[in-house]
């Protein structure tokens, strides 16, 4: 009996020490797949509107690269090569994609990016803190500059949105921290720097913005 054990001990020693020398498969990671467009764009036209870029991640250097807008009057692309980015340029508001196409490892890969530029109108029917109406700063652009100085006094925001338009965020911006939503109709202070950013939705269900900003 005590030969038996033995001999199962030397068995399970001996299999220990083959398994230490077994050569493992190494893991292969599988192939990164190139990367361009992680979000569509809707916004309103301005004729100042900047370049959009979207840089092309997982490219080799030997990767052929194509591109196309399907409406170049709307939206031009060109592809910067030193910095593997894909430059877009808003020139009037419509509709365009724009398809690039990359090629490497003997593989084709497609990516799209929908634009829709809009043609920009007041949406705010009211936009009031305190006895100051702002209602009119918005008649040209989405984006409005003011300075005032409340002394430290909470003022009532009032905005009424034009028909078929709804707001669905509202936030003010501080200077130095996180956002912090707040409610159409309370009482909100307004220091410089900050600013008030209204998430809202048109007729047609677009996601648009506009933001005024304390200076």
């Amino acid at each position: 009996m005590k030969q038996l054990k033995k001999g199962i001990s030397a068995l399970l020693v001996l299999a220990m020490v083959i398994s230490a020398f077994i050569v493992r498969p190494l893991e292969v990671n599988a192939e990164e797949k190139p990367s361009v467009f992680s979000e569509d764009y809707c916004e309103y036209y301005f004729p100042d509107m900047s370049i959009k870029s979207a840089h092309i991640s997982g490219l080799k250097k030997d990767a052929k690269v194509s591109l196309k807008s399907s409406n170049k009057k709307v939206v031009s692309v060109k592809y910067d090569k030193k910095n593997n980015t894909v430059l877009m340029s808003p020139k009037k508001a419509g509709k365009a994609t724009i398809i690039c196409k990359i090629k490497q490892n003997g593989k084709t890969y497609t990516s799209k990016c929908k634009w829709t530029l809009l043609k920009y109108q007041n949406p705010f029917v009211k936009y009031k803190i305190g006895s100051k109406d702002y209602t009119k700063k918005f008649n040209k652009t989405n984006n409005c500059s003011i300075k005032i100085n409340y002394k430290g006094k909470a003022q009532k925001l009032e905005i009424k949105m034009k028909k078929g338009y709804k707001i669905t965020q509202l936030y003010k911006k501080p200077y130095l921290y996180m956002w912090k939503r707040i409610k159409n109709g309370s009482k909100i202070g307004l220091g410089s720097k900050e600013g008030i950013i209204v998430y809202f939705t048109d007729k047609e269900g677009h996601e648009l913005r506009a933001t005024l900003d304390n200076m």
